[in-house]
């Protein structure tokens, strides 16, 4: 939907910034165990020198043009080196039932080096996903990005509101194309780079709402346990 509006072009999901940042470990007194410090540490001739470094390696999958979206998912673990090289970027912040999002993580075959252990079984997928957005809502404070947060269900259930909520969060107005974008997406002739390929072509629907609910017999105590918090921050429920 975002890659569809002319104004805005959509890097799939390319670890651009994790180059950067382990470029940031090598920089003279730079700190793993004070992260804050080192990344305020940074002067302007650095930081200058690293956004560089950031849109050569997003040019290495796009020719830049227009705003970037950059969609990579563990970004949520990034956010103090974001905001530190980026202040004035603006957050998207997609959640979905937890159970969901935790259910359809184990079911995808992300590889040996997109987490495949850590989501090898609902209960490691279940600590994986809690740990990530406590994290994520830590860093949120620490570093206060500027967030705009879309419900999936509230997307599904009423596409055109909520994008245009959010378009109207970045300044851009909806375009009528964004809601069109699954022929779009069977035109591409470069491939989405993502392990959900085959929904991200699909026409919005509410399949996958609720999908959680038809493998509860496999969620247990332990992962409702640890899930439990994660719902009802986010407005969720366990009914």
């Amino acid at each position: 939907m975002l890659d569809r509006h002319p104004a805005l072009q959509v890097l799939d999901e390319r670890p651009a910034m994790e180059h950067v940042i382990a470029g940031m470990h090598t920089l003279p007194g730079w700190s793993g165990d004070d992260l804050d410090g080192s990344l305020a540490g940074l002067d302007a001739a650095q930081c200058h020198q690293l956004r560089a470094n950031y849109r050569a390696e997003v040019s290495r999958h796009l020719r830049p043009a227009g705003r970037l979206v950059d969609k990579y998912p563990l970004y949520l673990t990034r956010v103090a080196h974001i905001q530190r090289l980026f202040p004035a970027s603006a957050w998207v912040l997609l959640l979905r039932h937890p159970c969901d999002c935790v259910l359809s993580c184990h079911f995808q075959a992300f590889g040996l080096n997109g987490g495949a252990l850590a989501f090898a079984s609902l209960e490691s997928t279940a600590r994986t996903y809690a740990a990530v957005m406590d994290y994520w809502e830590q860093q949120r404070l620490l570093a206060k990005p500027n967030v705009h947060v879309v419900h999936y269900e509230d997307l599904v259930a009423d596409p055109e509101a909520v994008l245009g909520r959010l378009m109207g969060s970045i300044g851009l107005a909806l375009e009528a194309e964004q809601l069109a974008f699954p022929a779009a997406v069977a035109a591409r002739t470069r491939r989405i780079n993502t392990p959900s390929y085959a929904q991200v072509a699909e026409t919005v629907n509410r399949n996958a709402v609720g999908r959680w609910r038809r493998y509860r017999a496999h969620f247990s105590t332990r992962v409702l346990d640890q899930l439990a918090p994660c719902v009802e921050r986010y407005g969720y429920t366990l009914d």
